[in-house]
Formats: structure tokens, sequence, C-alpha cells
């Protein structure tokens, strides 16, 4: 029902604004983590990318299965651009504690997922103004 996909639609907007928030927050806090591999696997880890049973392996909460459900439900979430062009940048600092490779590994990852996902709208990836990401006017070519 009409109902049902208005539901579901807030919910991908909802995982695509906590994805934006986490990689903002890992990019802007890097300072609090010294370690860059275990930096690399935060992000792999907040934006469900890990392996399904980190999600369930500390108190078996939810089971297995339900996770593998949800993850399946987070994948079908469109990507935001925003999102990808944040990972990128912050590879491409030198003060944030991931590489240019890791960062595109990551949004390589972040694309496969979303090239194989079903969201509603048939949208895969959310467009972004080119001056909200960069502060300046113009095209984003």
């Amino acid at each position: 029902t009409q109902t049902h996909i208005d539901a579901l639609l807030r919910f991908y907007a909802e995982v695509r604004s906590f994805f934006e928030v986490c990689v903002e927050f890992l990019a802007s806090h890097h300072a609090y983590c010294n370690d860059s591999r275990l930096f690399v696997y935060s992000f792999y880890r907040l934006l469900y990318l890990a392996a399904v049973d980190y999600y369930s392996s500390v108190d078996n909460w939810p089971l297995e299965a339900d996770v593998t459900q949800f993850v399946r439900a987070i994948s079908d979430a469109p990507l935001s651009e925003a999102l990808l062009m944040r990972i990128l940048k912050a590879g491409a600092e030198q003060s944030v504690p991931i590489d240019a490779a890791d960062a595109i590994d990551l949004v390589e990852n972040l694309s496969k997922r979303a090239s194989i996902s079903s969201p509603l709208n048939g949208m895969s990836c959310q467009h972004y103004r080119y001056e909200r990401f960069t502060g300046r006017r113009g095209s984003s070519r």
C-alpha cells in the first residue's frame, strides 16, 4: 500500500542521512583514533559493509537471520553523491587516517552494493548540489 511505500521511503531517507552523519563524524573527529586500520574498519562497520556476524555477535541479538534481513533493507537505501564525495575527500586529506586507496575501495564497495539494490524510486544514488558540498557556486562537472 501507499502507506507502506511512504514508510519505506522515509526509512531510506533516514539511512542515507545516518550514513552522511557517520562519515562526517569520522572525518571530523579523526584525531581520536590513532590506528588507521581501525579507523578504516570503522567506516565499514558504520556503513553496514562489515561481516553480518559483527552486528549480532556481542549478545546474539538480533538473530543472525534477522540481521541479514536488516542489512538487506539498509542496502536498498539510495546513496548520496555527497556521501561518496565526503569519503573521497577524507581520503585526499593528509590528516585523516584513511588513505586514497582505502577511500576508493570504500566508495567502490558502496557503489557495488547500490548497483545491485532495488530502491522503490529506481534511484540508487541521490544527487547533491555542488555548492552544498564545496561551498562554491557553479556546476558539478
